[in-house]
This record gives structure tokens, C-alpha cells and sequence, in this order.
């Protein structure tokens, strides 16, 4: 996959551009293609996948992510740091 089809069409989470064309993943578009590390469907650098897709921003954990269903992060609970969603992190169990 390198987001140009062998039929010549643009495939999902790509977009091609020039001639001949130069193919770049769509980072925040929520599907994770080929050079991503993760995919969450957004671009803040601090919450869950960074906004380069190549990372996972400190305090948060991500998992899964595909050219059908986005990367799943959430915050790691017992670091300490309260993030996201948290109502509390006192840093143990």
C-alpha cells in the first residue's frame, strides 16, 4: 500500500498529488495506513496519538487502529499526571 491503487485510484486515508504522483498518509483522518504509528481521527499533539501520527503523547496508551476503524487511546491511570477524562491521578493503584 503506498496509497495509489493498481487500478489508479486513490485509496482510503491517502492523498496523491503530481506527476508522476507522490502519495502522503492523511494523519487525524482516523485510519491508520502505511507510515502511521497510530491514527485517533484528530491532530492534538497532546492527547492521545501526536499530531504526526508517528507517536503516542506522554500519559496515554494506544492500541489497535486500521484503514477501517481509527487507533484506540486512552490515559494511563497511576502515572501521577491527571489527563483527559481523569477526575483524579494520585500515581498508585
Amino acid at each position: 500500500l503506498d496509497g495509489c491503487s493498481n487500478v489508479c485510484i486513490v485509496e482510503s486515508g491517502w492523498t496523491c498529488l503530481g506527476s508522476p504522483s507522490v502519495c502522503t498518509a492523511n494523519c487525524g483522518d482516523g485510519l491508520k495506513v502505511f507510515g502511521e504509528n497510530c491514527d485517533d481521527g484528530n491532530l492534538i499533539d497532546t492527547v492521545g496519538c501526536t499530531a504526526n501520527c508517528l507517536g503516542t503523547a506522554p500519559g496515554y496508551q494506544c492500541s489497535g487502529g486500521s484503514t477501517t476503524s481509527a487507533t484506540i487511546c486512552t490515559e494511563v491511570c497511576g502515572n501521577g499526571i491527571r489527563e483527559g477524562n481523569e477526575e483524579c491521578d494520585c500515581g498508585g493503584e
